[in-house]
This record gives C-alpha cells, structure tokens and sequence, in this order.
C-alpha cells in the first residue's frame, strides 16, 4: 500500500500524505527488507510522505492503560411507592363443606385477582389436602375422640371418668384456643 501512495505525484513538502498506524501487519521479512524509516515496527506511529521521502514521527498511540479503581458506592435510593394491601375476603373459625360452596361463589375472584380466606379450623367431610397442620391436628382430635368414645362403651363407671376427663381435655384445648384468638383481637369473650 506504501508504493501505491510513492508513486502519487499529488505529495510535496506542502501536501504531505499522513498517516496514524495503529498495527502494523507488515511480516518481518518486509520490514527488515523496507528502507528507514519504514524499516522498524511502525504500530502506533504516525508517518508521512513528503513527495520525496517518509518521516517517522514516532509514537502517538500509547500503550492501553490498566483499569481503574471502582468507583465509590452510590447513594441511597428513595423509598418505593407502598404496594397493594393484603385483603383477606373472608374468615372461617369453622369451614363446613357449605362454606366450601360459597367460597366458589365469589364471582370477583380470578387468577389476576385471588381471593384470600382465613380459616381455623376445618370441619369439612372431604380434607382433599391431607397434609395441611390444620387437617392434621383435627385428625389427630377426632381420632382421640373416637377412641374415648369406644373406651367408653367397654368399661366400668370407675373409669368412665378418665374418658370423661380426655374428651374435656380435648375439647377444652380447642375452646382455649378459641378465646385465646378472640382475646388478642380484643372481641367480647
């Protein structure tokens, strides 16, 4: 490419051809073989024609500098709008299989708008999620119950009593429940 532009009578001393290399491709075999100037690794160099010859005017391009240091931590972003309140539609201290019914009713539920339901406990004949705590504990109540009851028909007035007392236990447990949660919402007990 360098003949190309020697043998170009448009250079002179006052029209000079310039150029900025940034890598010079040229093998070893033509720089060695090329007259000075040219005759050195001109990556980076910036070089003329004069009409007449070529000038080296040395290194313009340094060599890339190393990163830098990260730069300092930003500030604080502002607070974010407040979201959507959690809406609980409905609370069931004691979900029937009717309460099912009028749970699928609720004609404003969607997948974009879901409905939330708090429940205590669930007093359905069909538990289709056998490993809810709540289906769990009631399983485990009603088991207790149906075996005090059987206990009950099998043996004497003395110790009816114990069976009488395991049915009161049970059932006061769930009724300590009951106004434990009506007292820390302050309702009437």
């Amino acid at each position: 490419e360098l003949n190309v532009i020697e043998v170009n009578t448009n250079y002179n001393k006052y029209n000079l051809y310039t150029i900025l290399i940034y890598d010079d491709v040229r093998v070893e075999s033509e720089i060695n073989s090329a007259n000075p100037p040219l005759n050195i690794d001109l990556s980076r160099h910036v070089i003329a024609w004069n009409g007449i010859t070529w000038l080296d005017y040395g290194t313009w391009i340094g060599p890339s500098g190393g990163s830098g240091a990260s730069g300092s931590s930003g500030n604080t972003g502002g607070t974010g709008a407040m979201g959507e309140p959690f809406r609980i539609n409905k609370c069931f201290e004691f979900l029937t299989d009717s309460d099912i019914i009028d749970i699928e009713s609720y004609s404003t539920c969607s997948p974009v708008n879901p409905c939330y339901f708090s429940i205590l406990y669930d007093y359905r004949n069909d538990k289709t999620n056998p490993n809810s705590k709540t289906n769990t504990d009631i399983a485990k109540t009603e088991t207790l119950m149906k075996k005090a009851e059987k206990e009950e028909s099998n043996i004497t007035d003395d110790k009816k009593t114990e069976v009488e007392k395991k049915q009161e236990k049970i059932a006061s447990g769930n009724l300590d429940e009951i106004l434990k949660r009506k007292m820390r919402k302050g309702e009437a007990v």
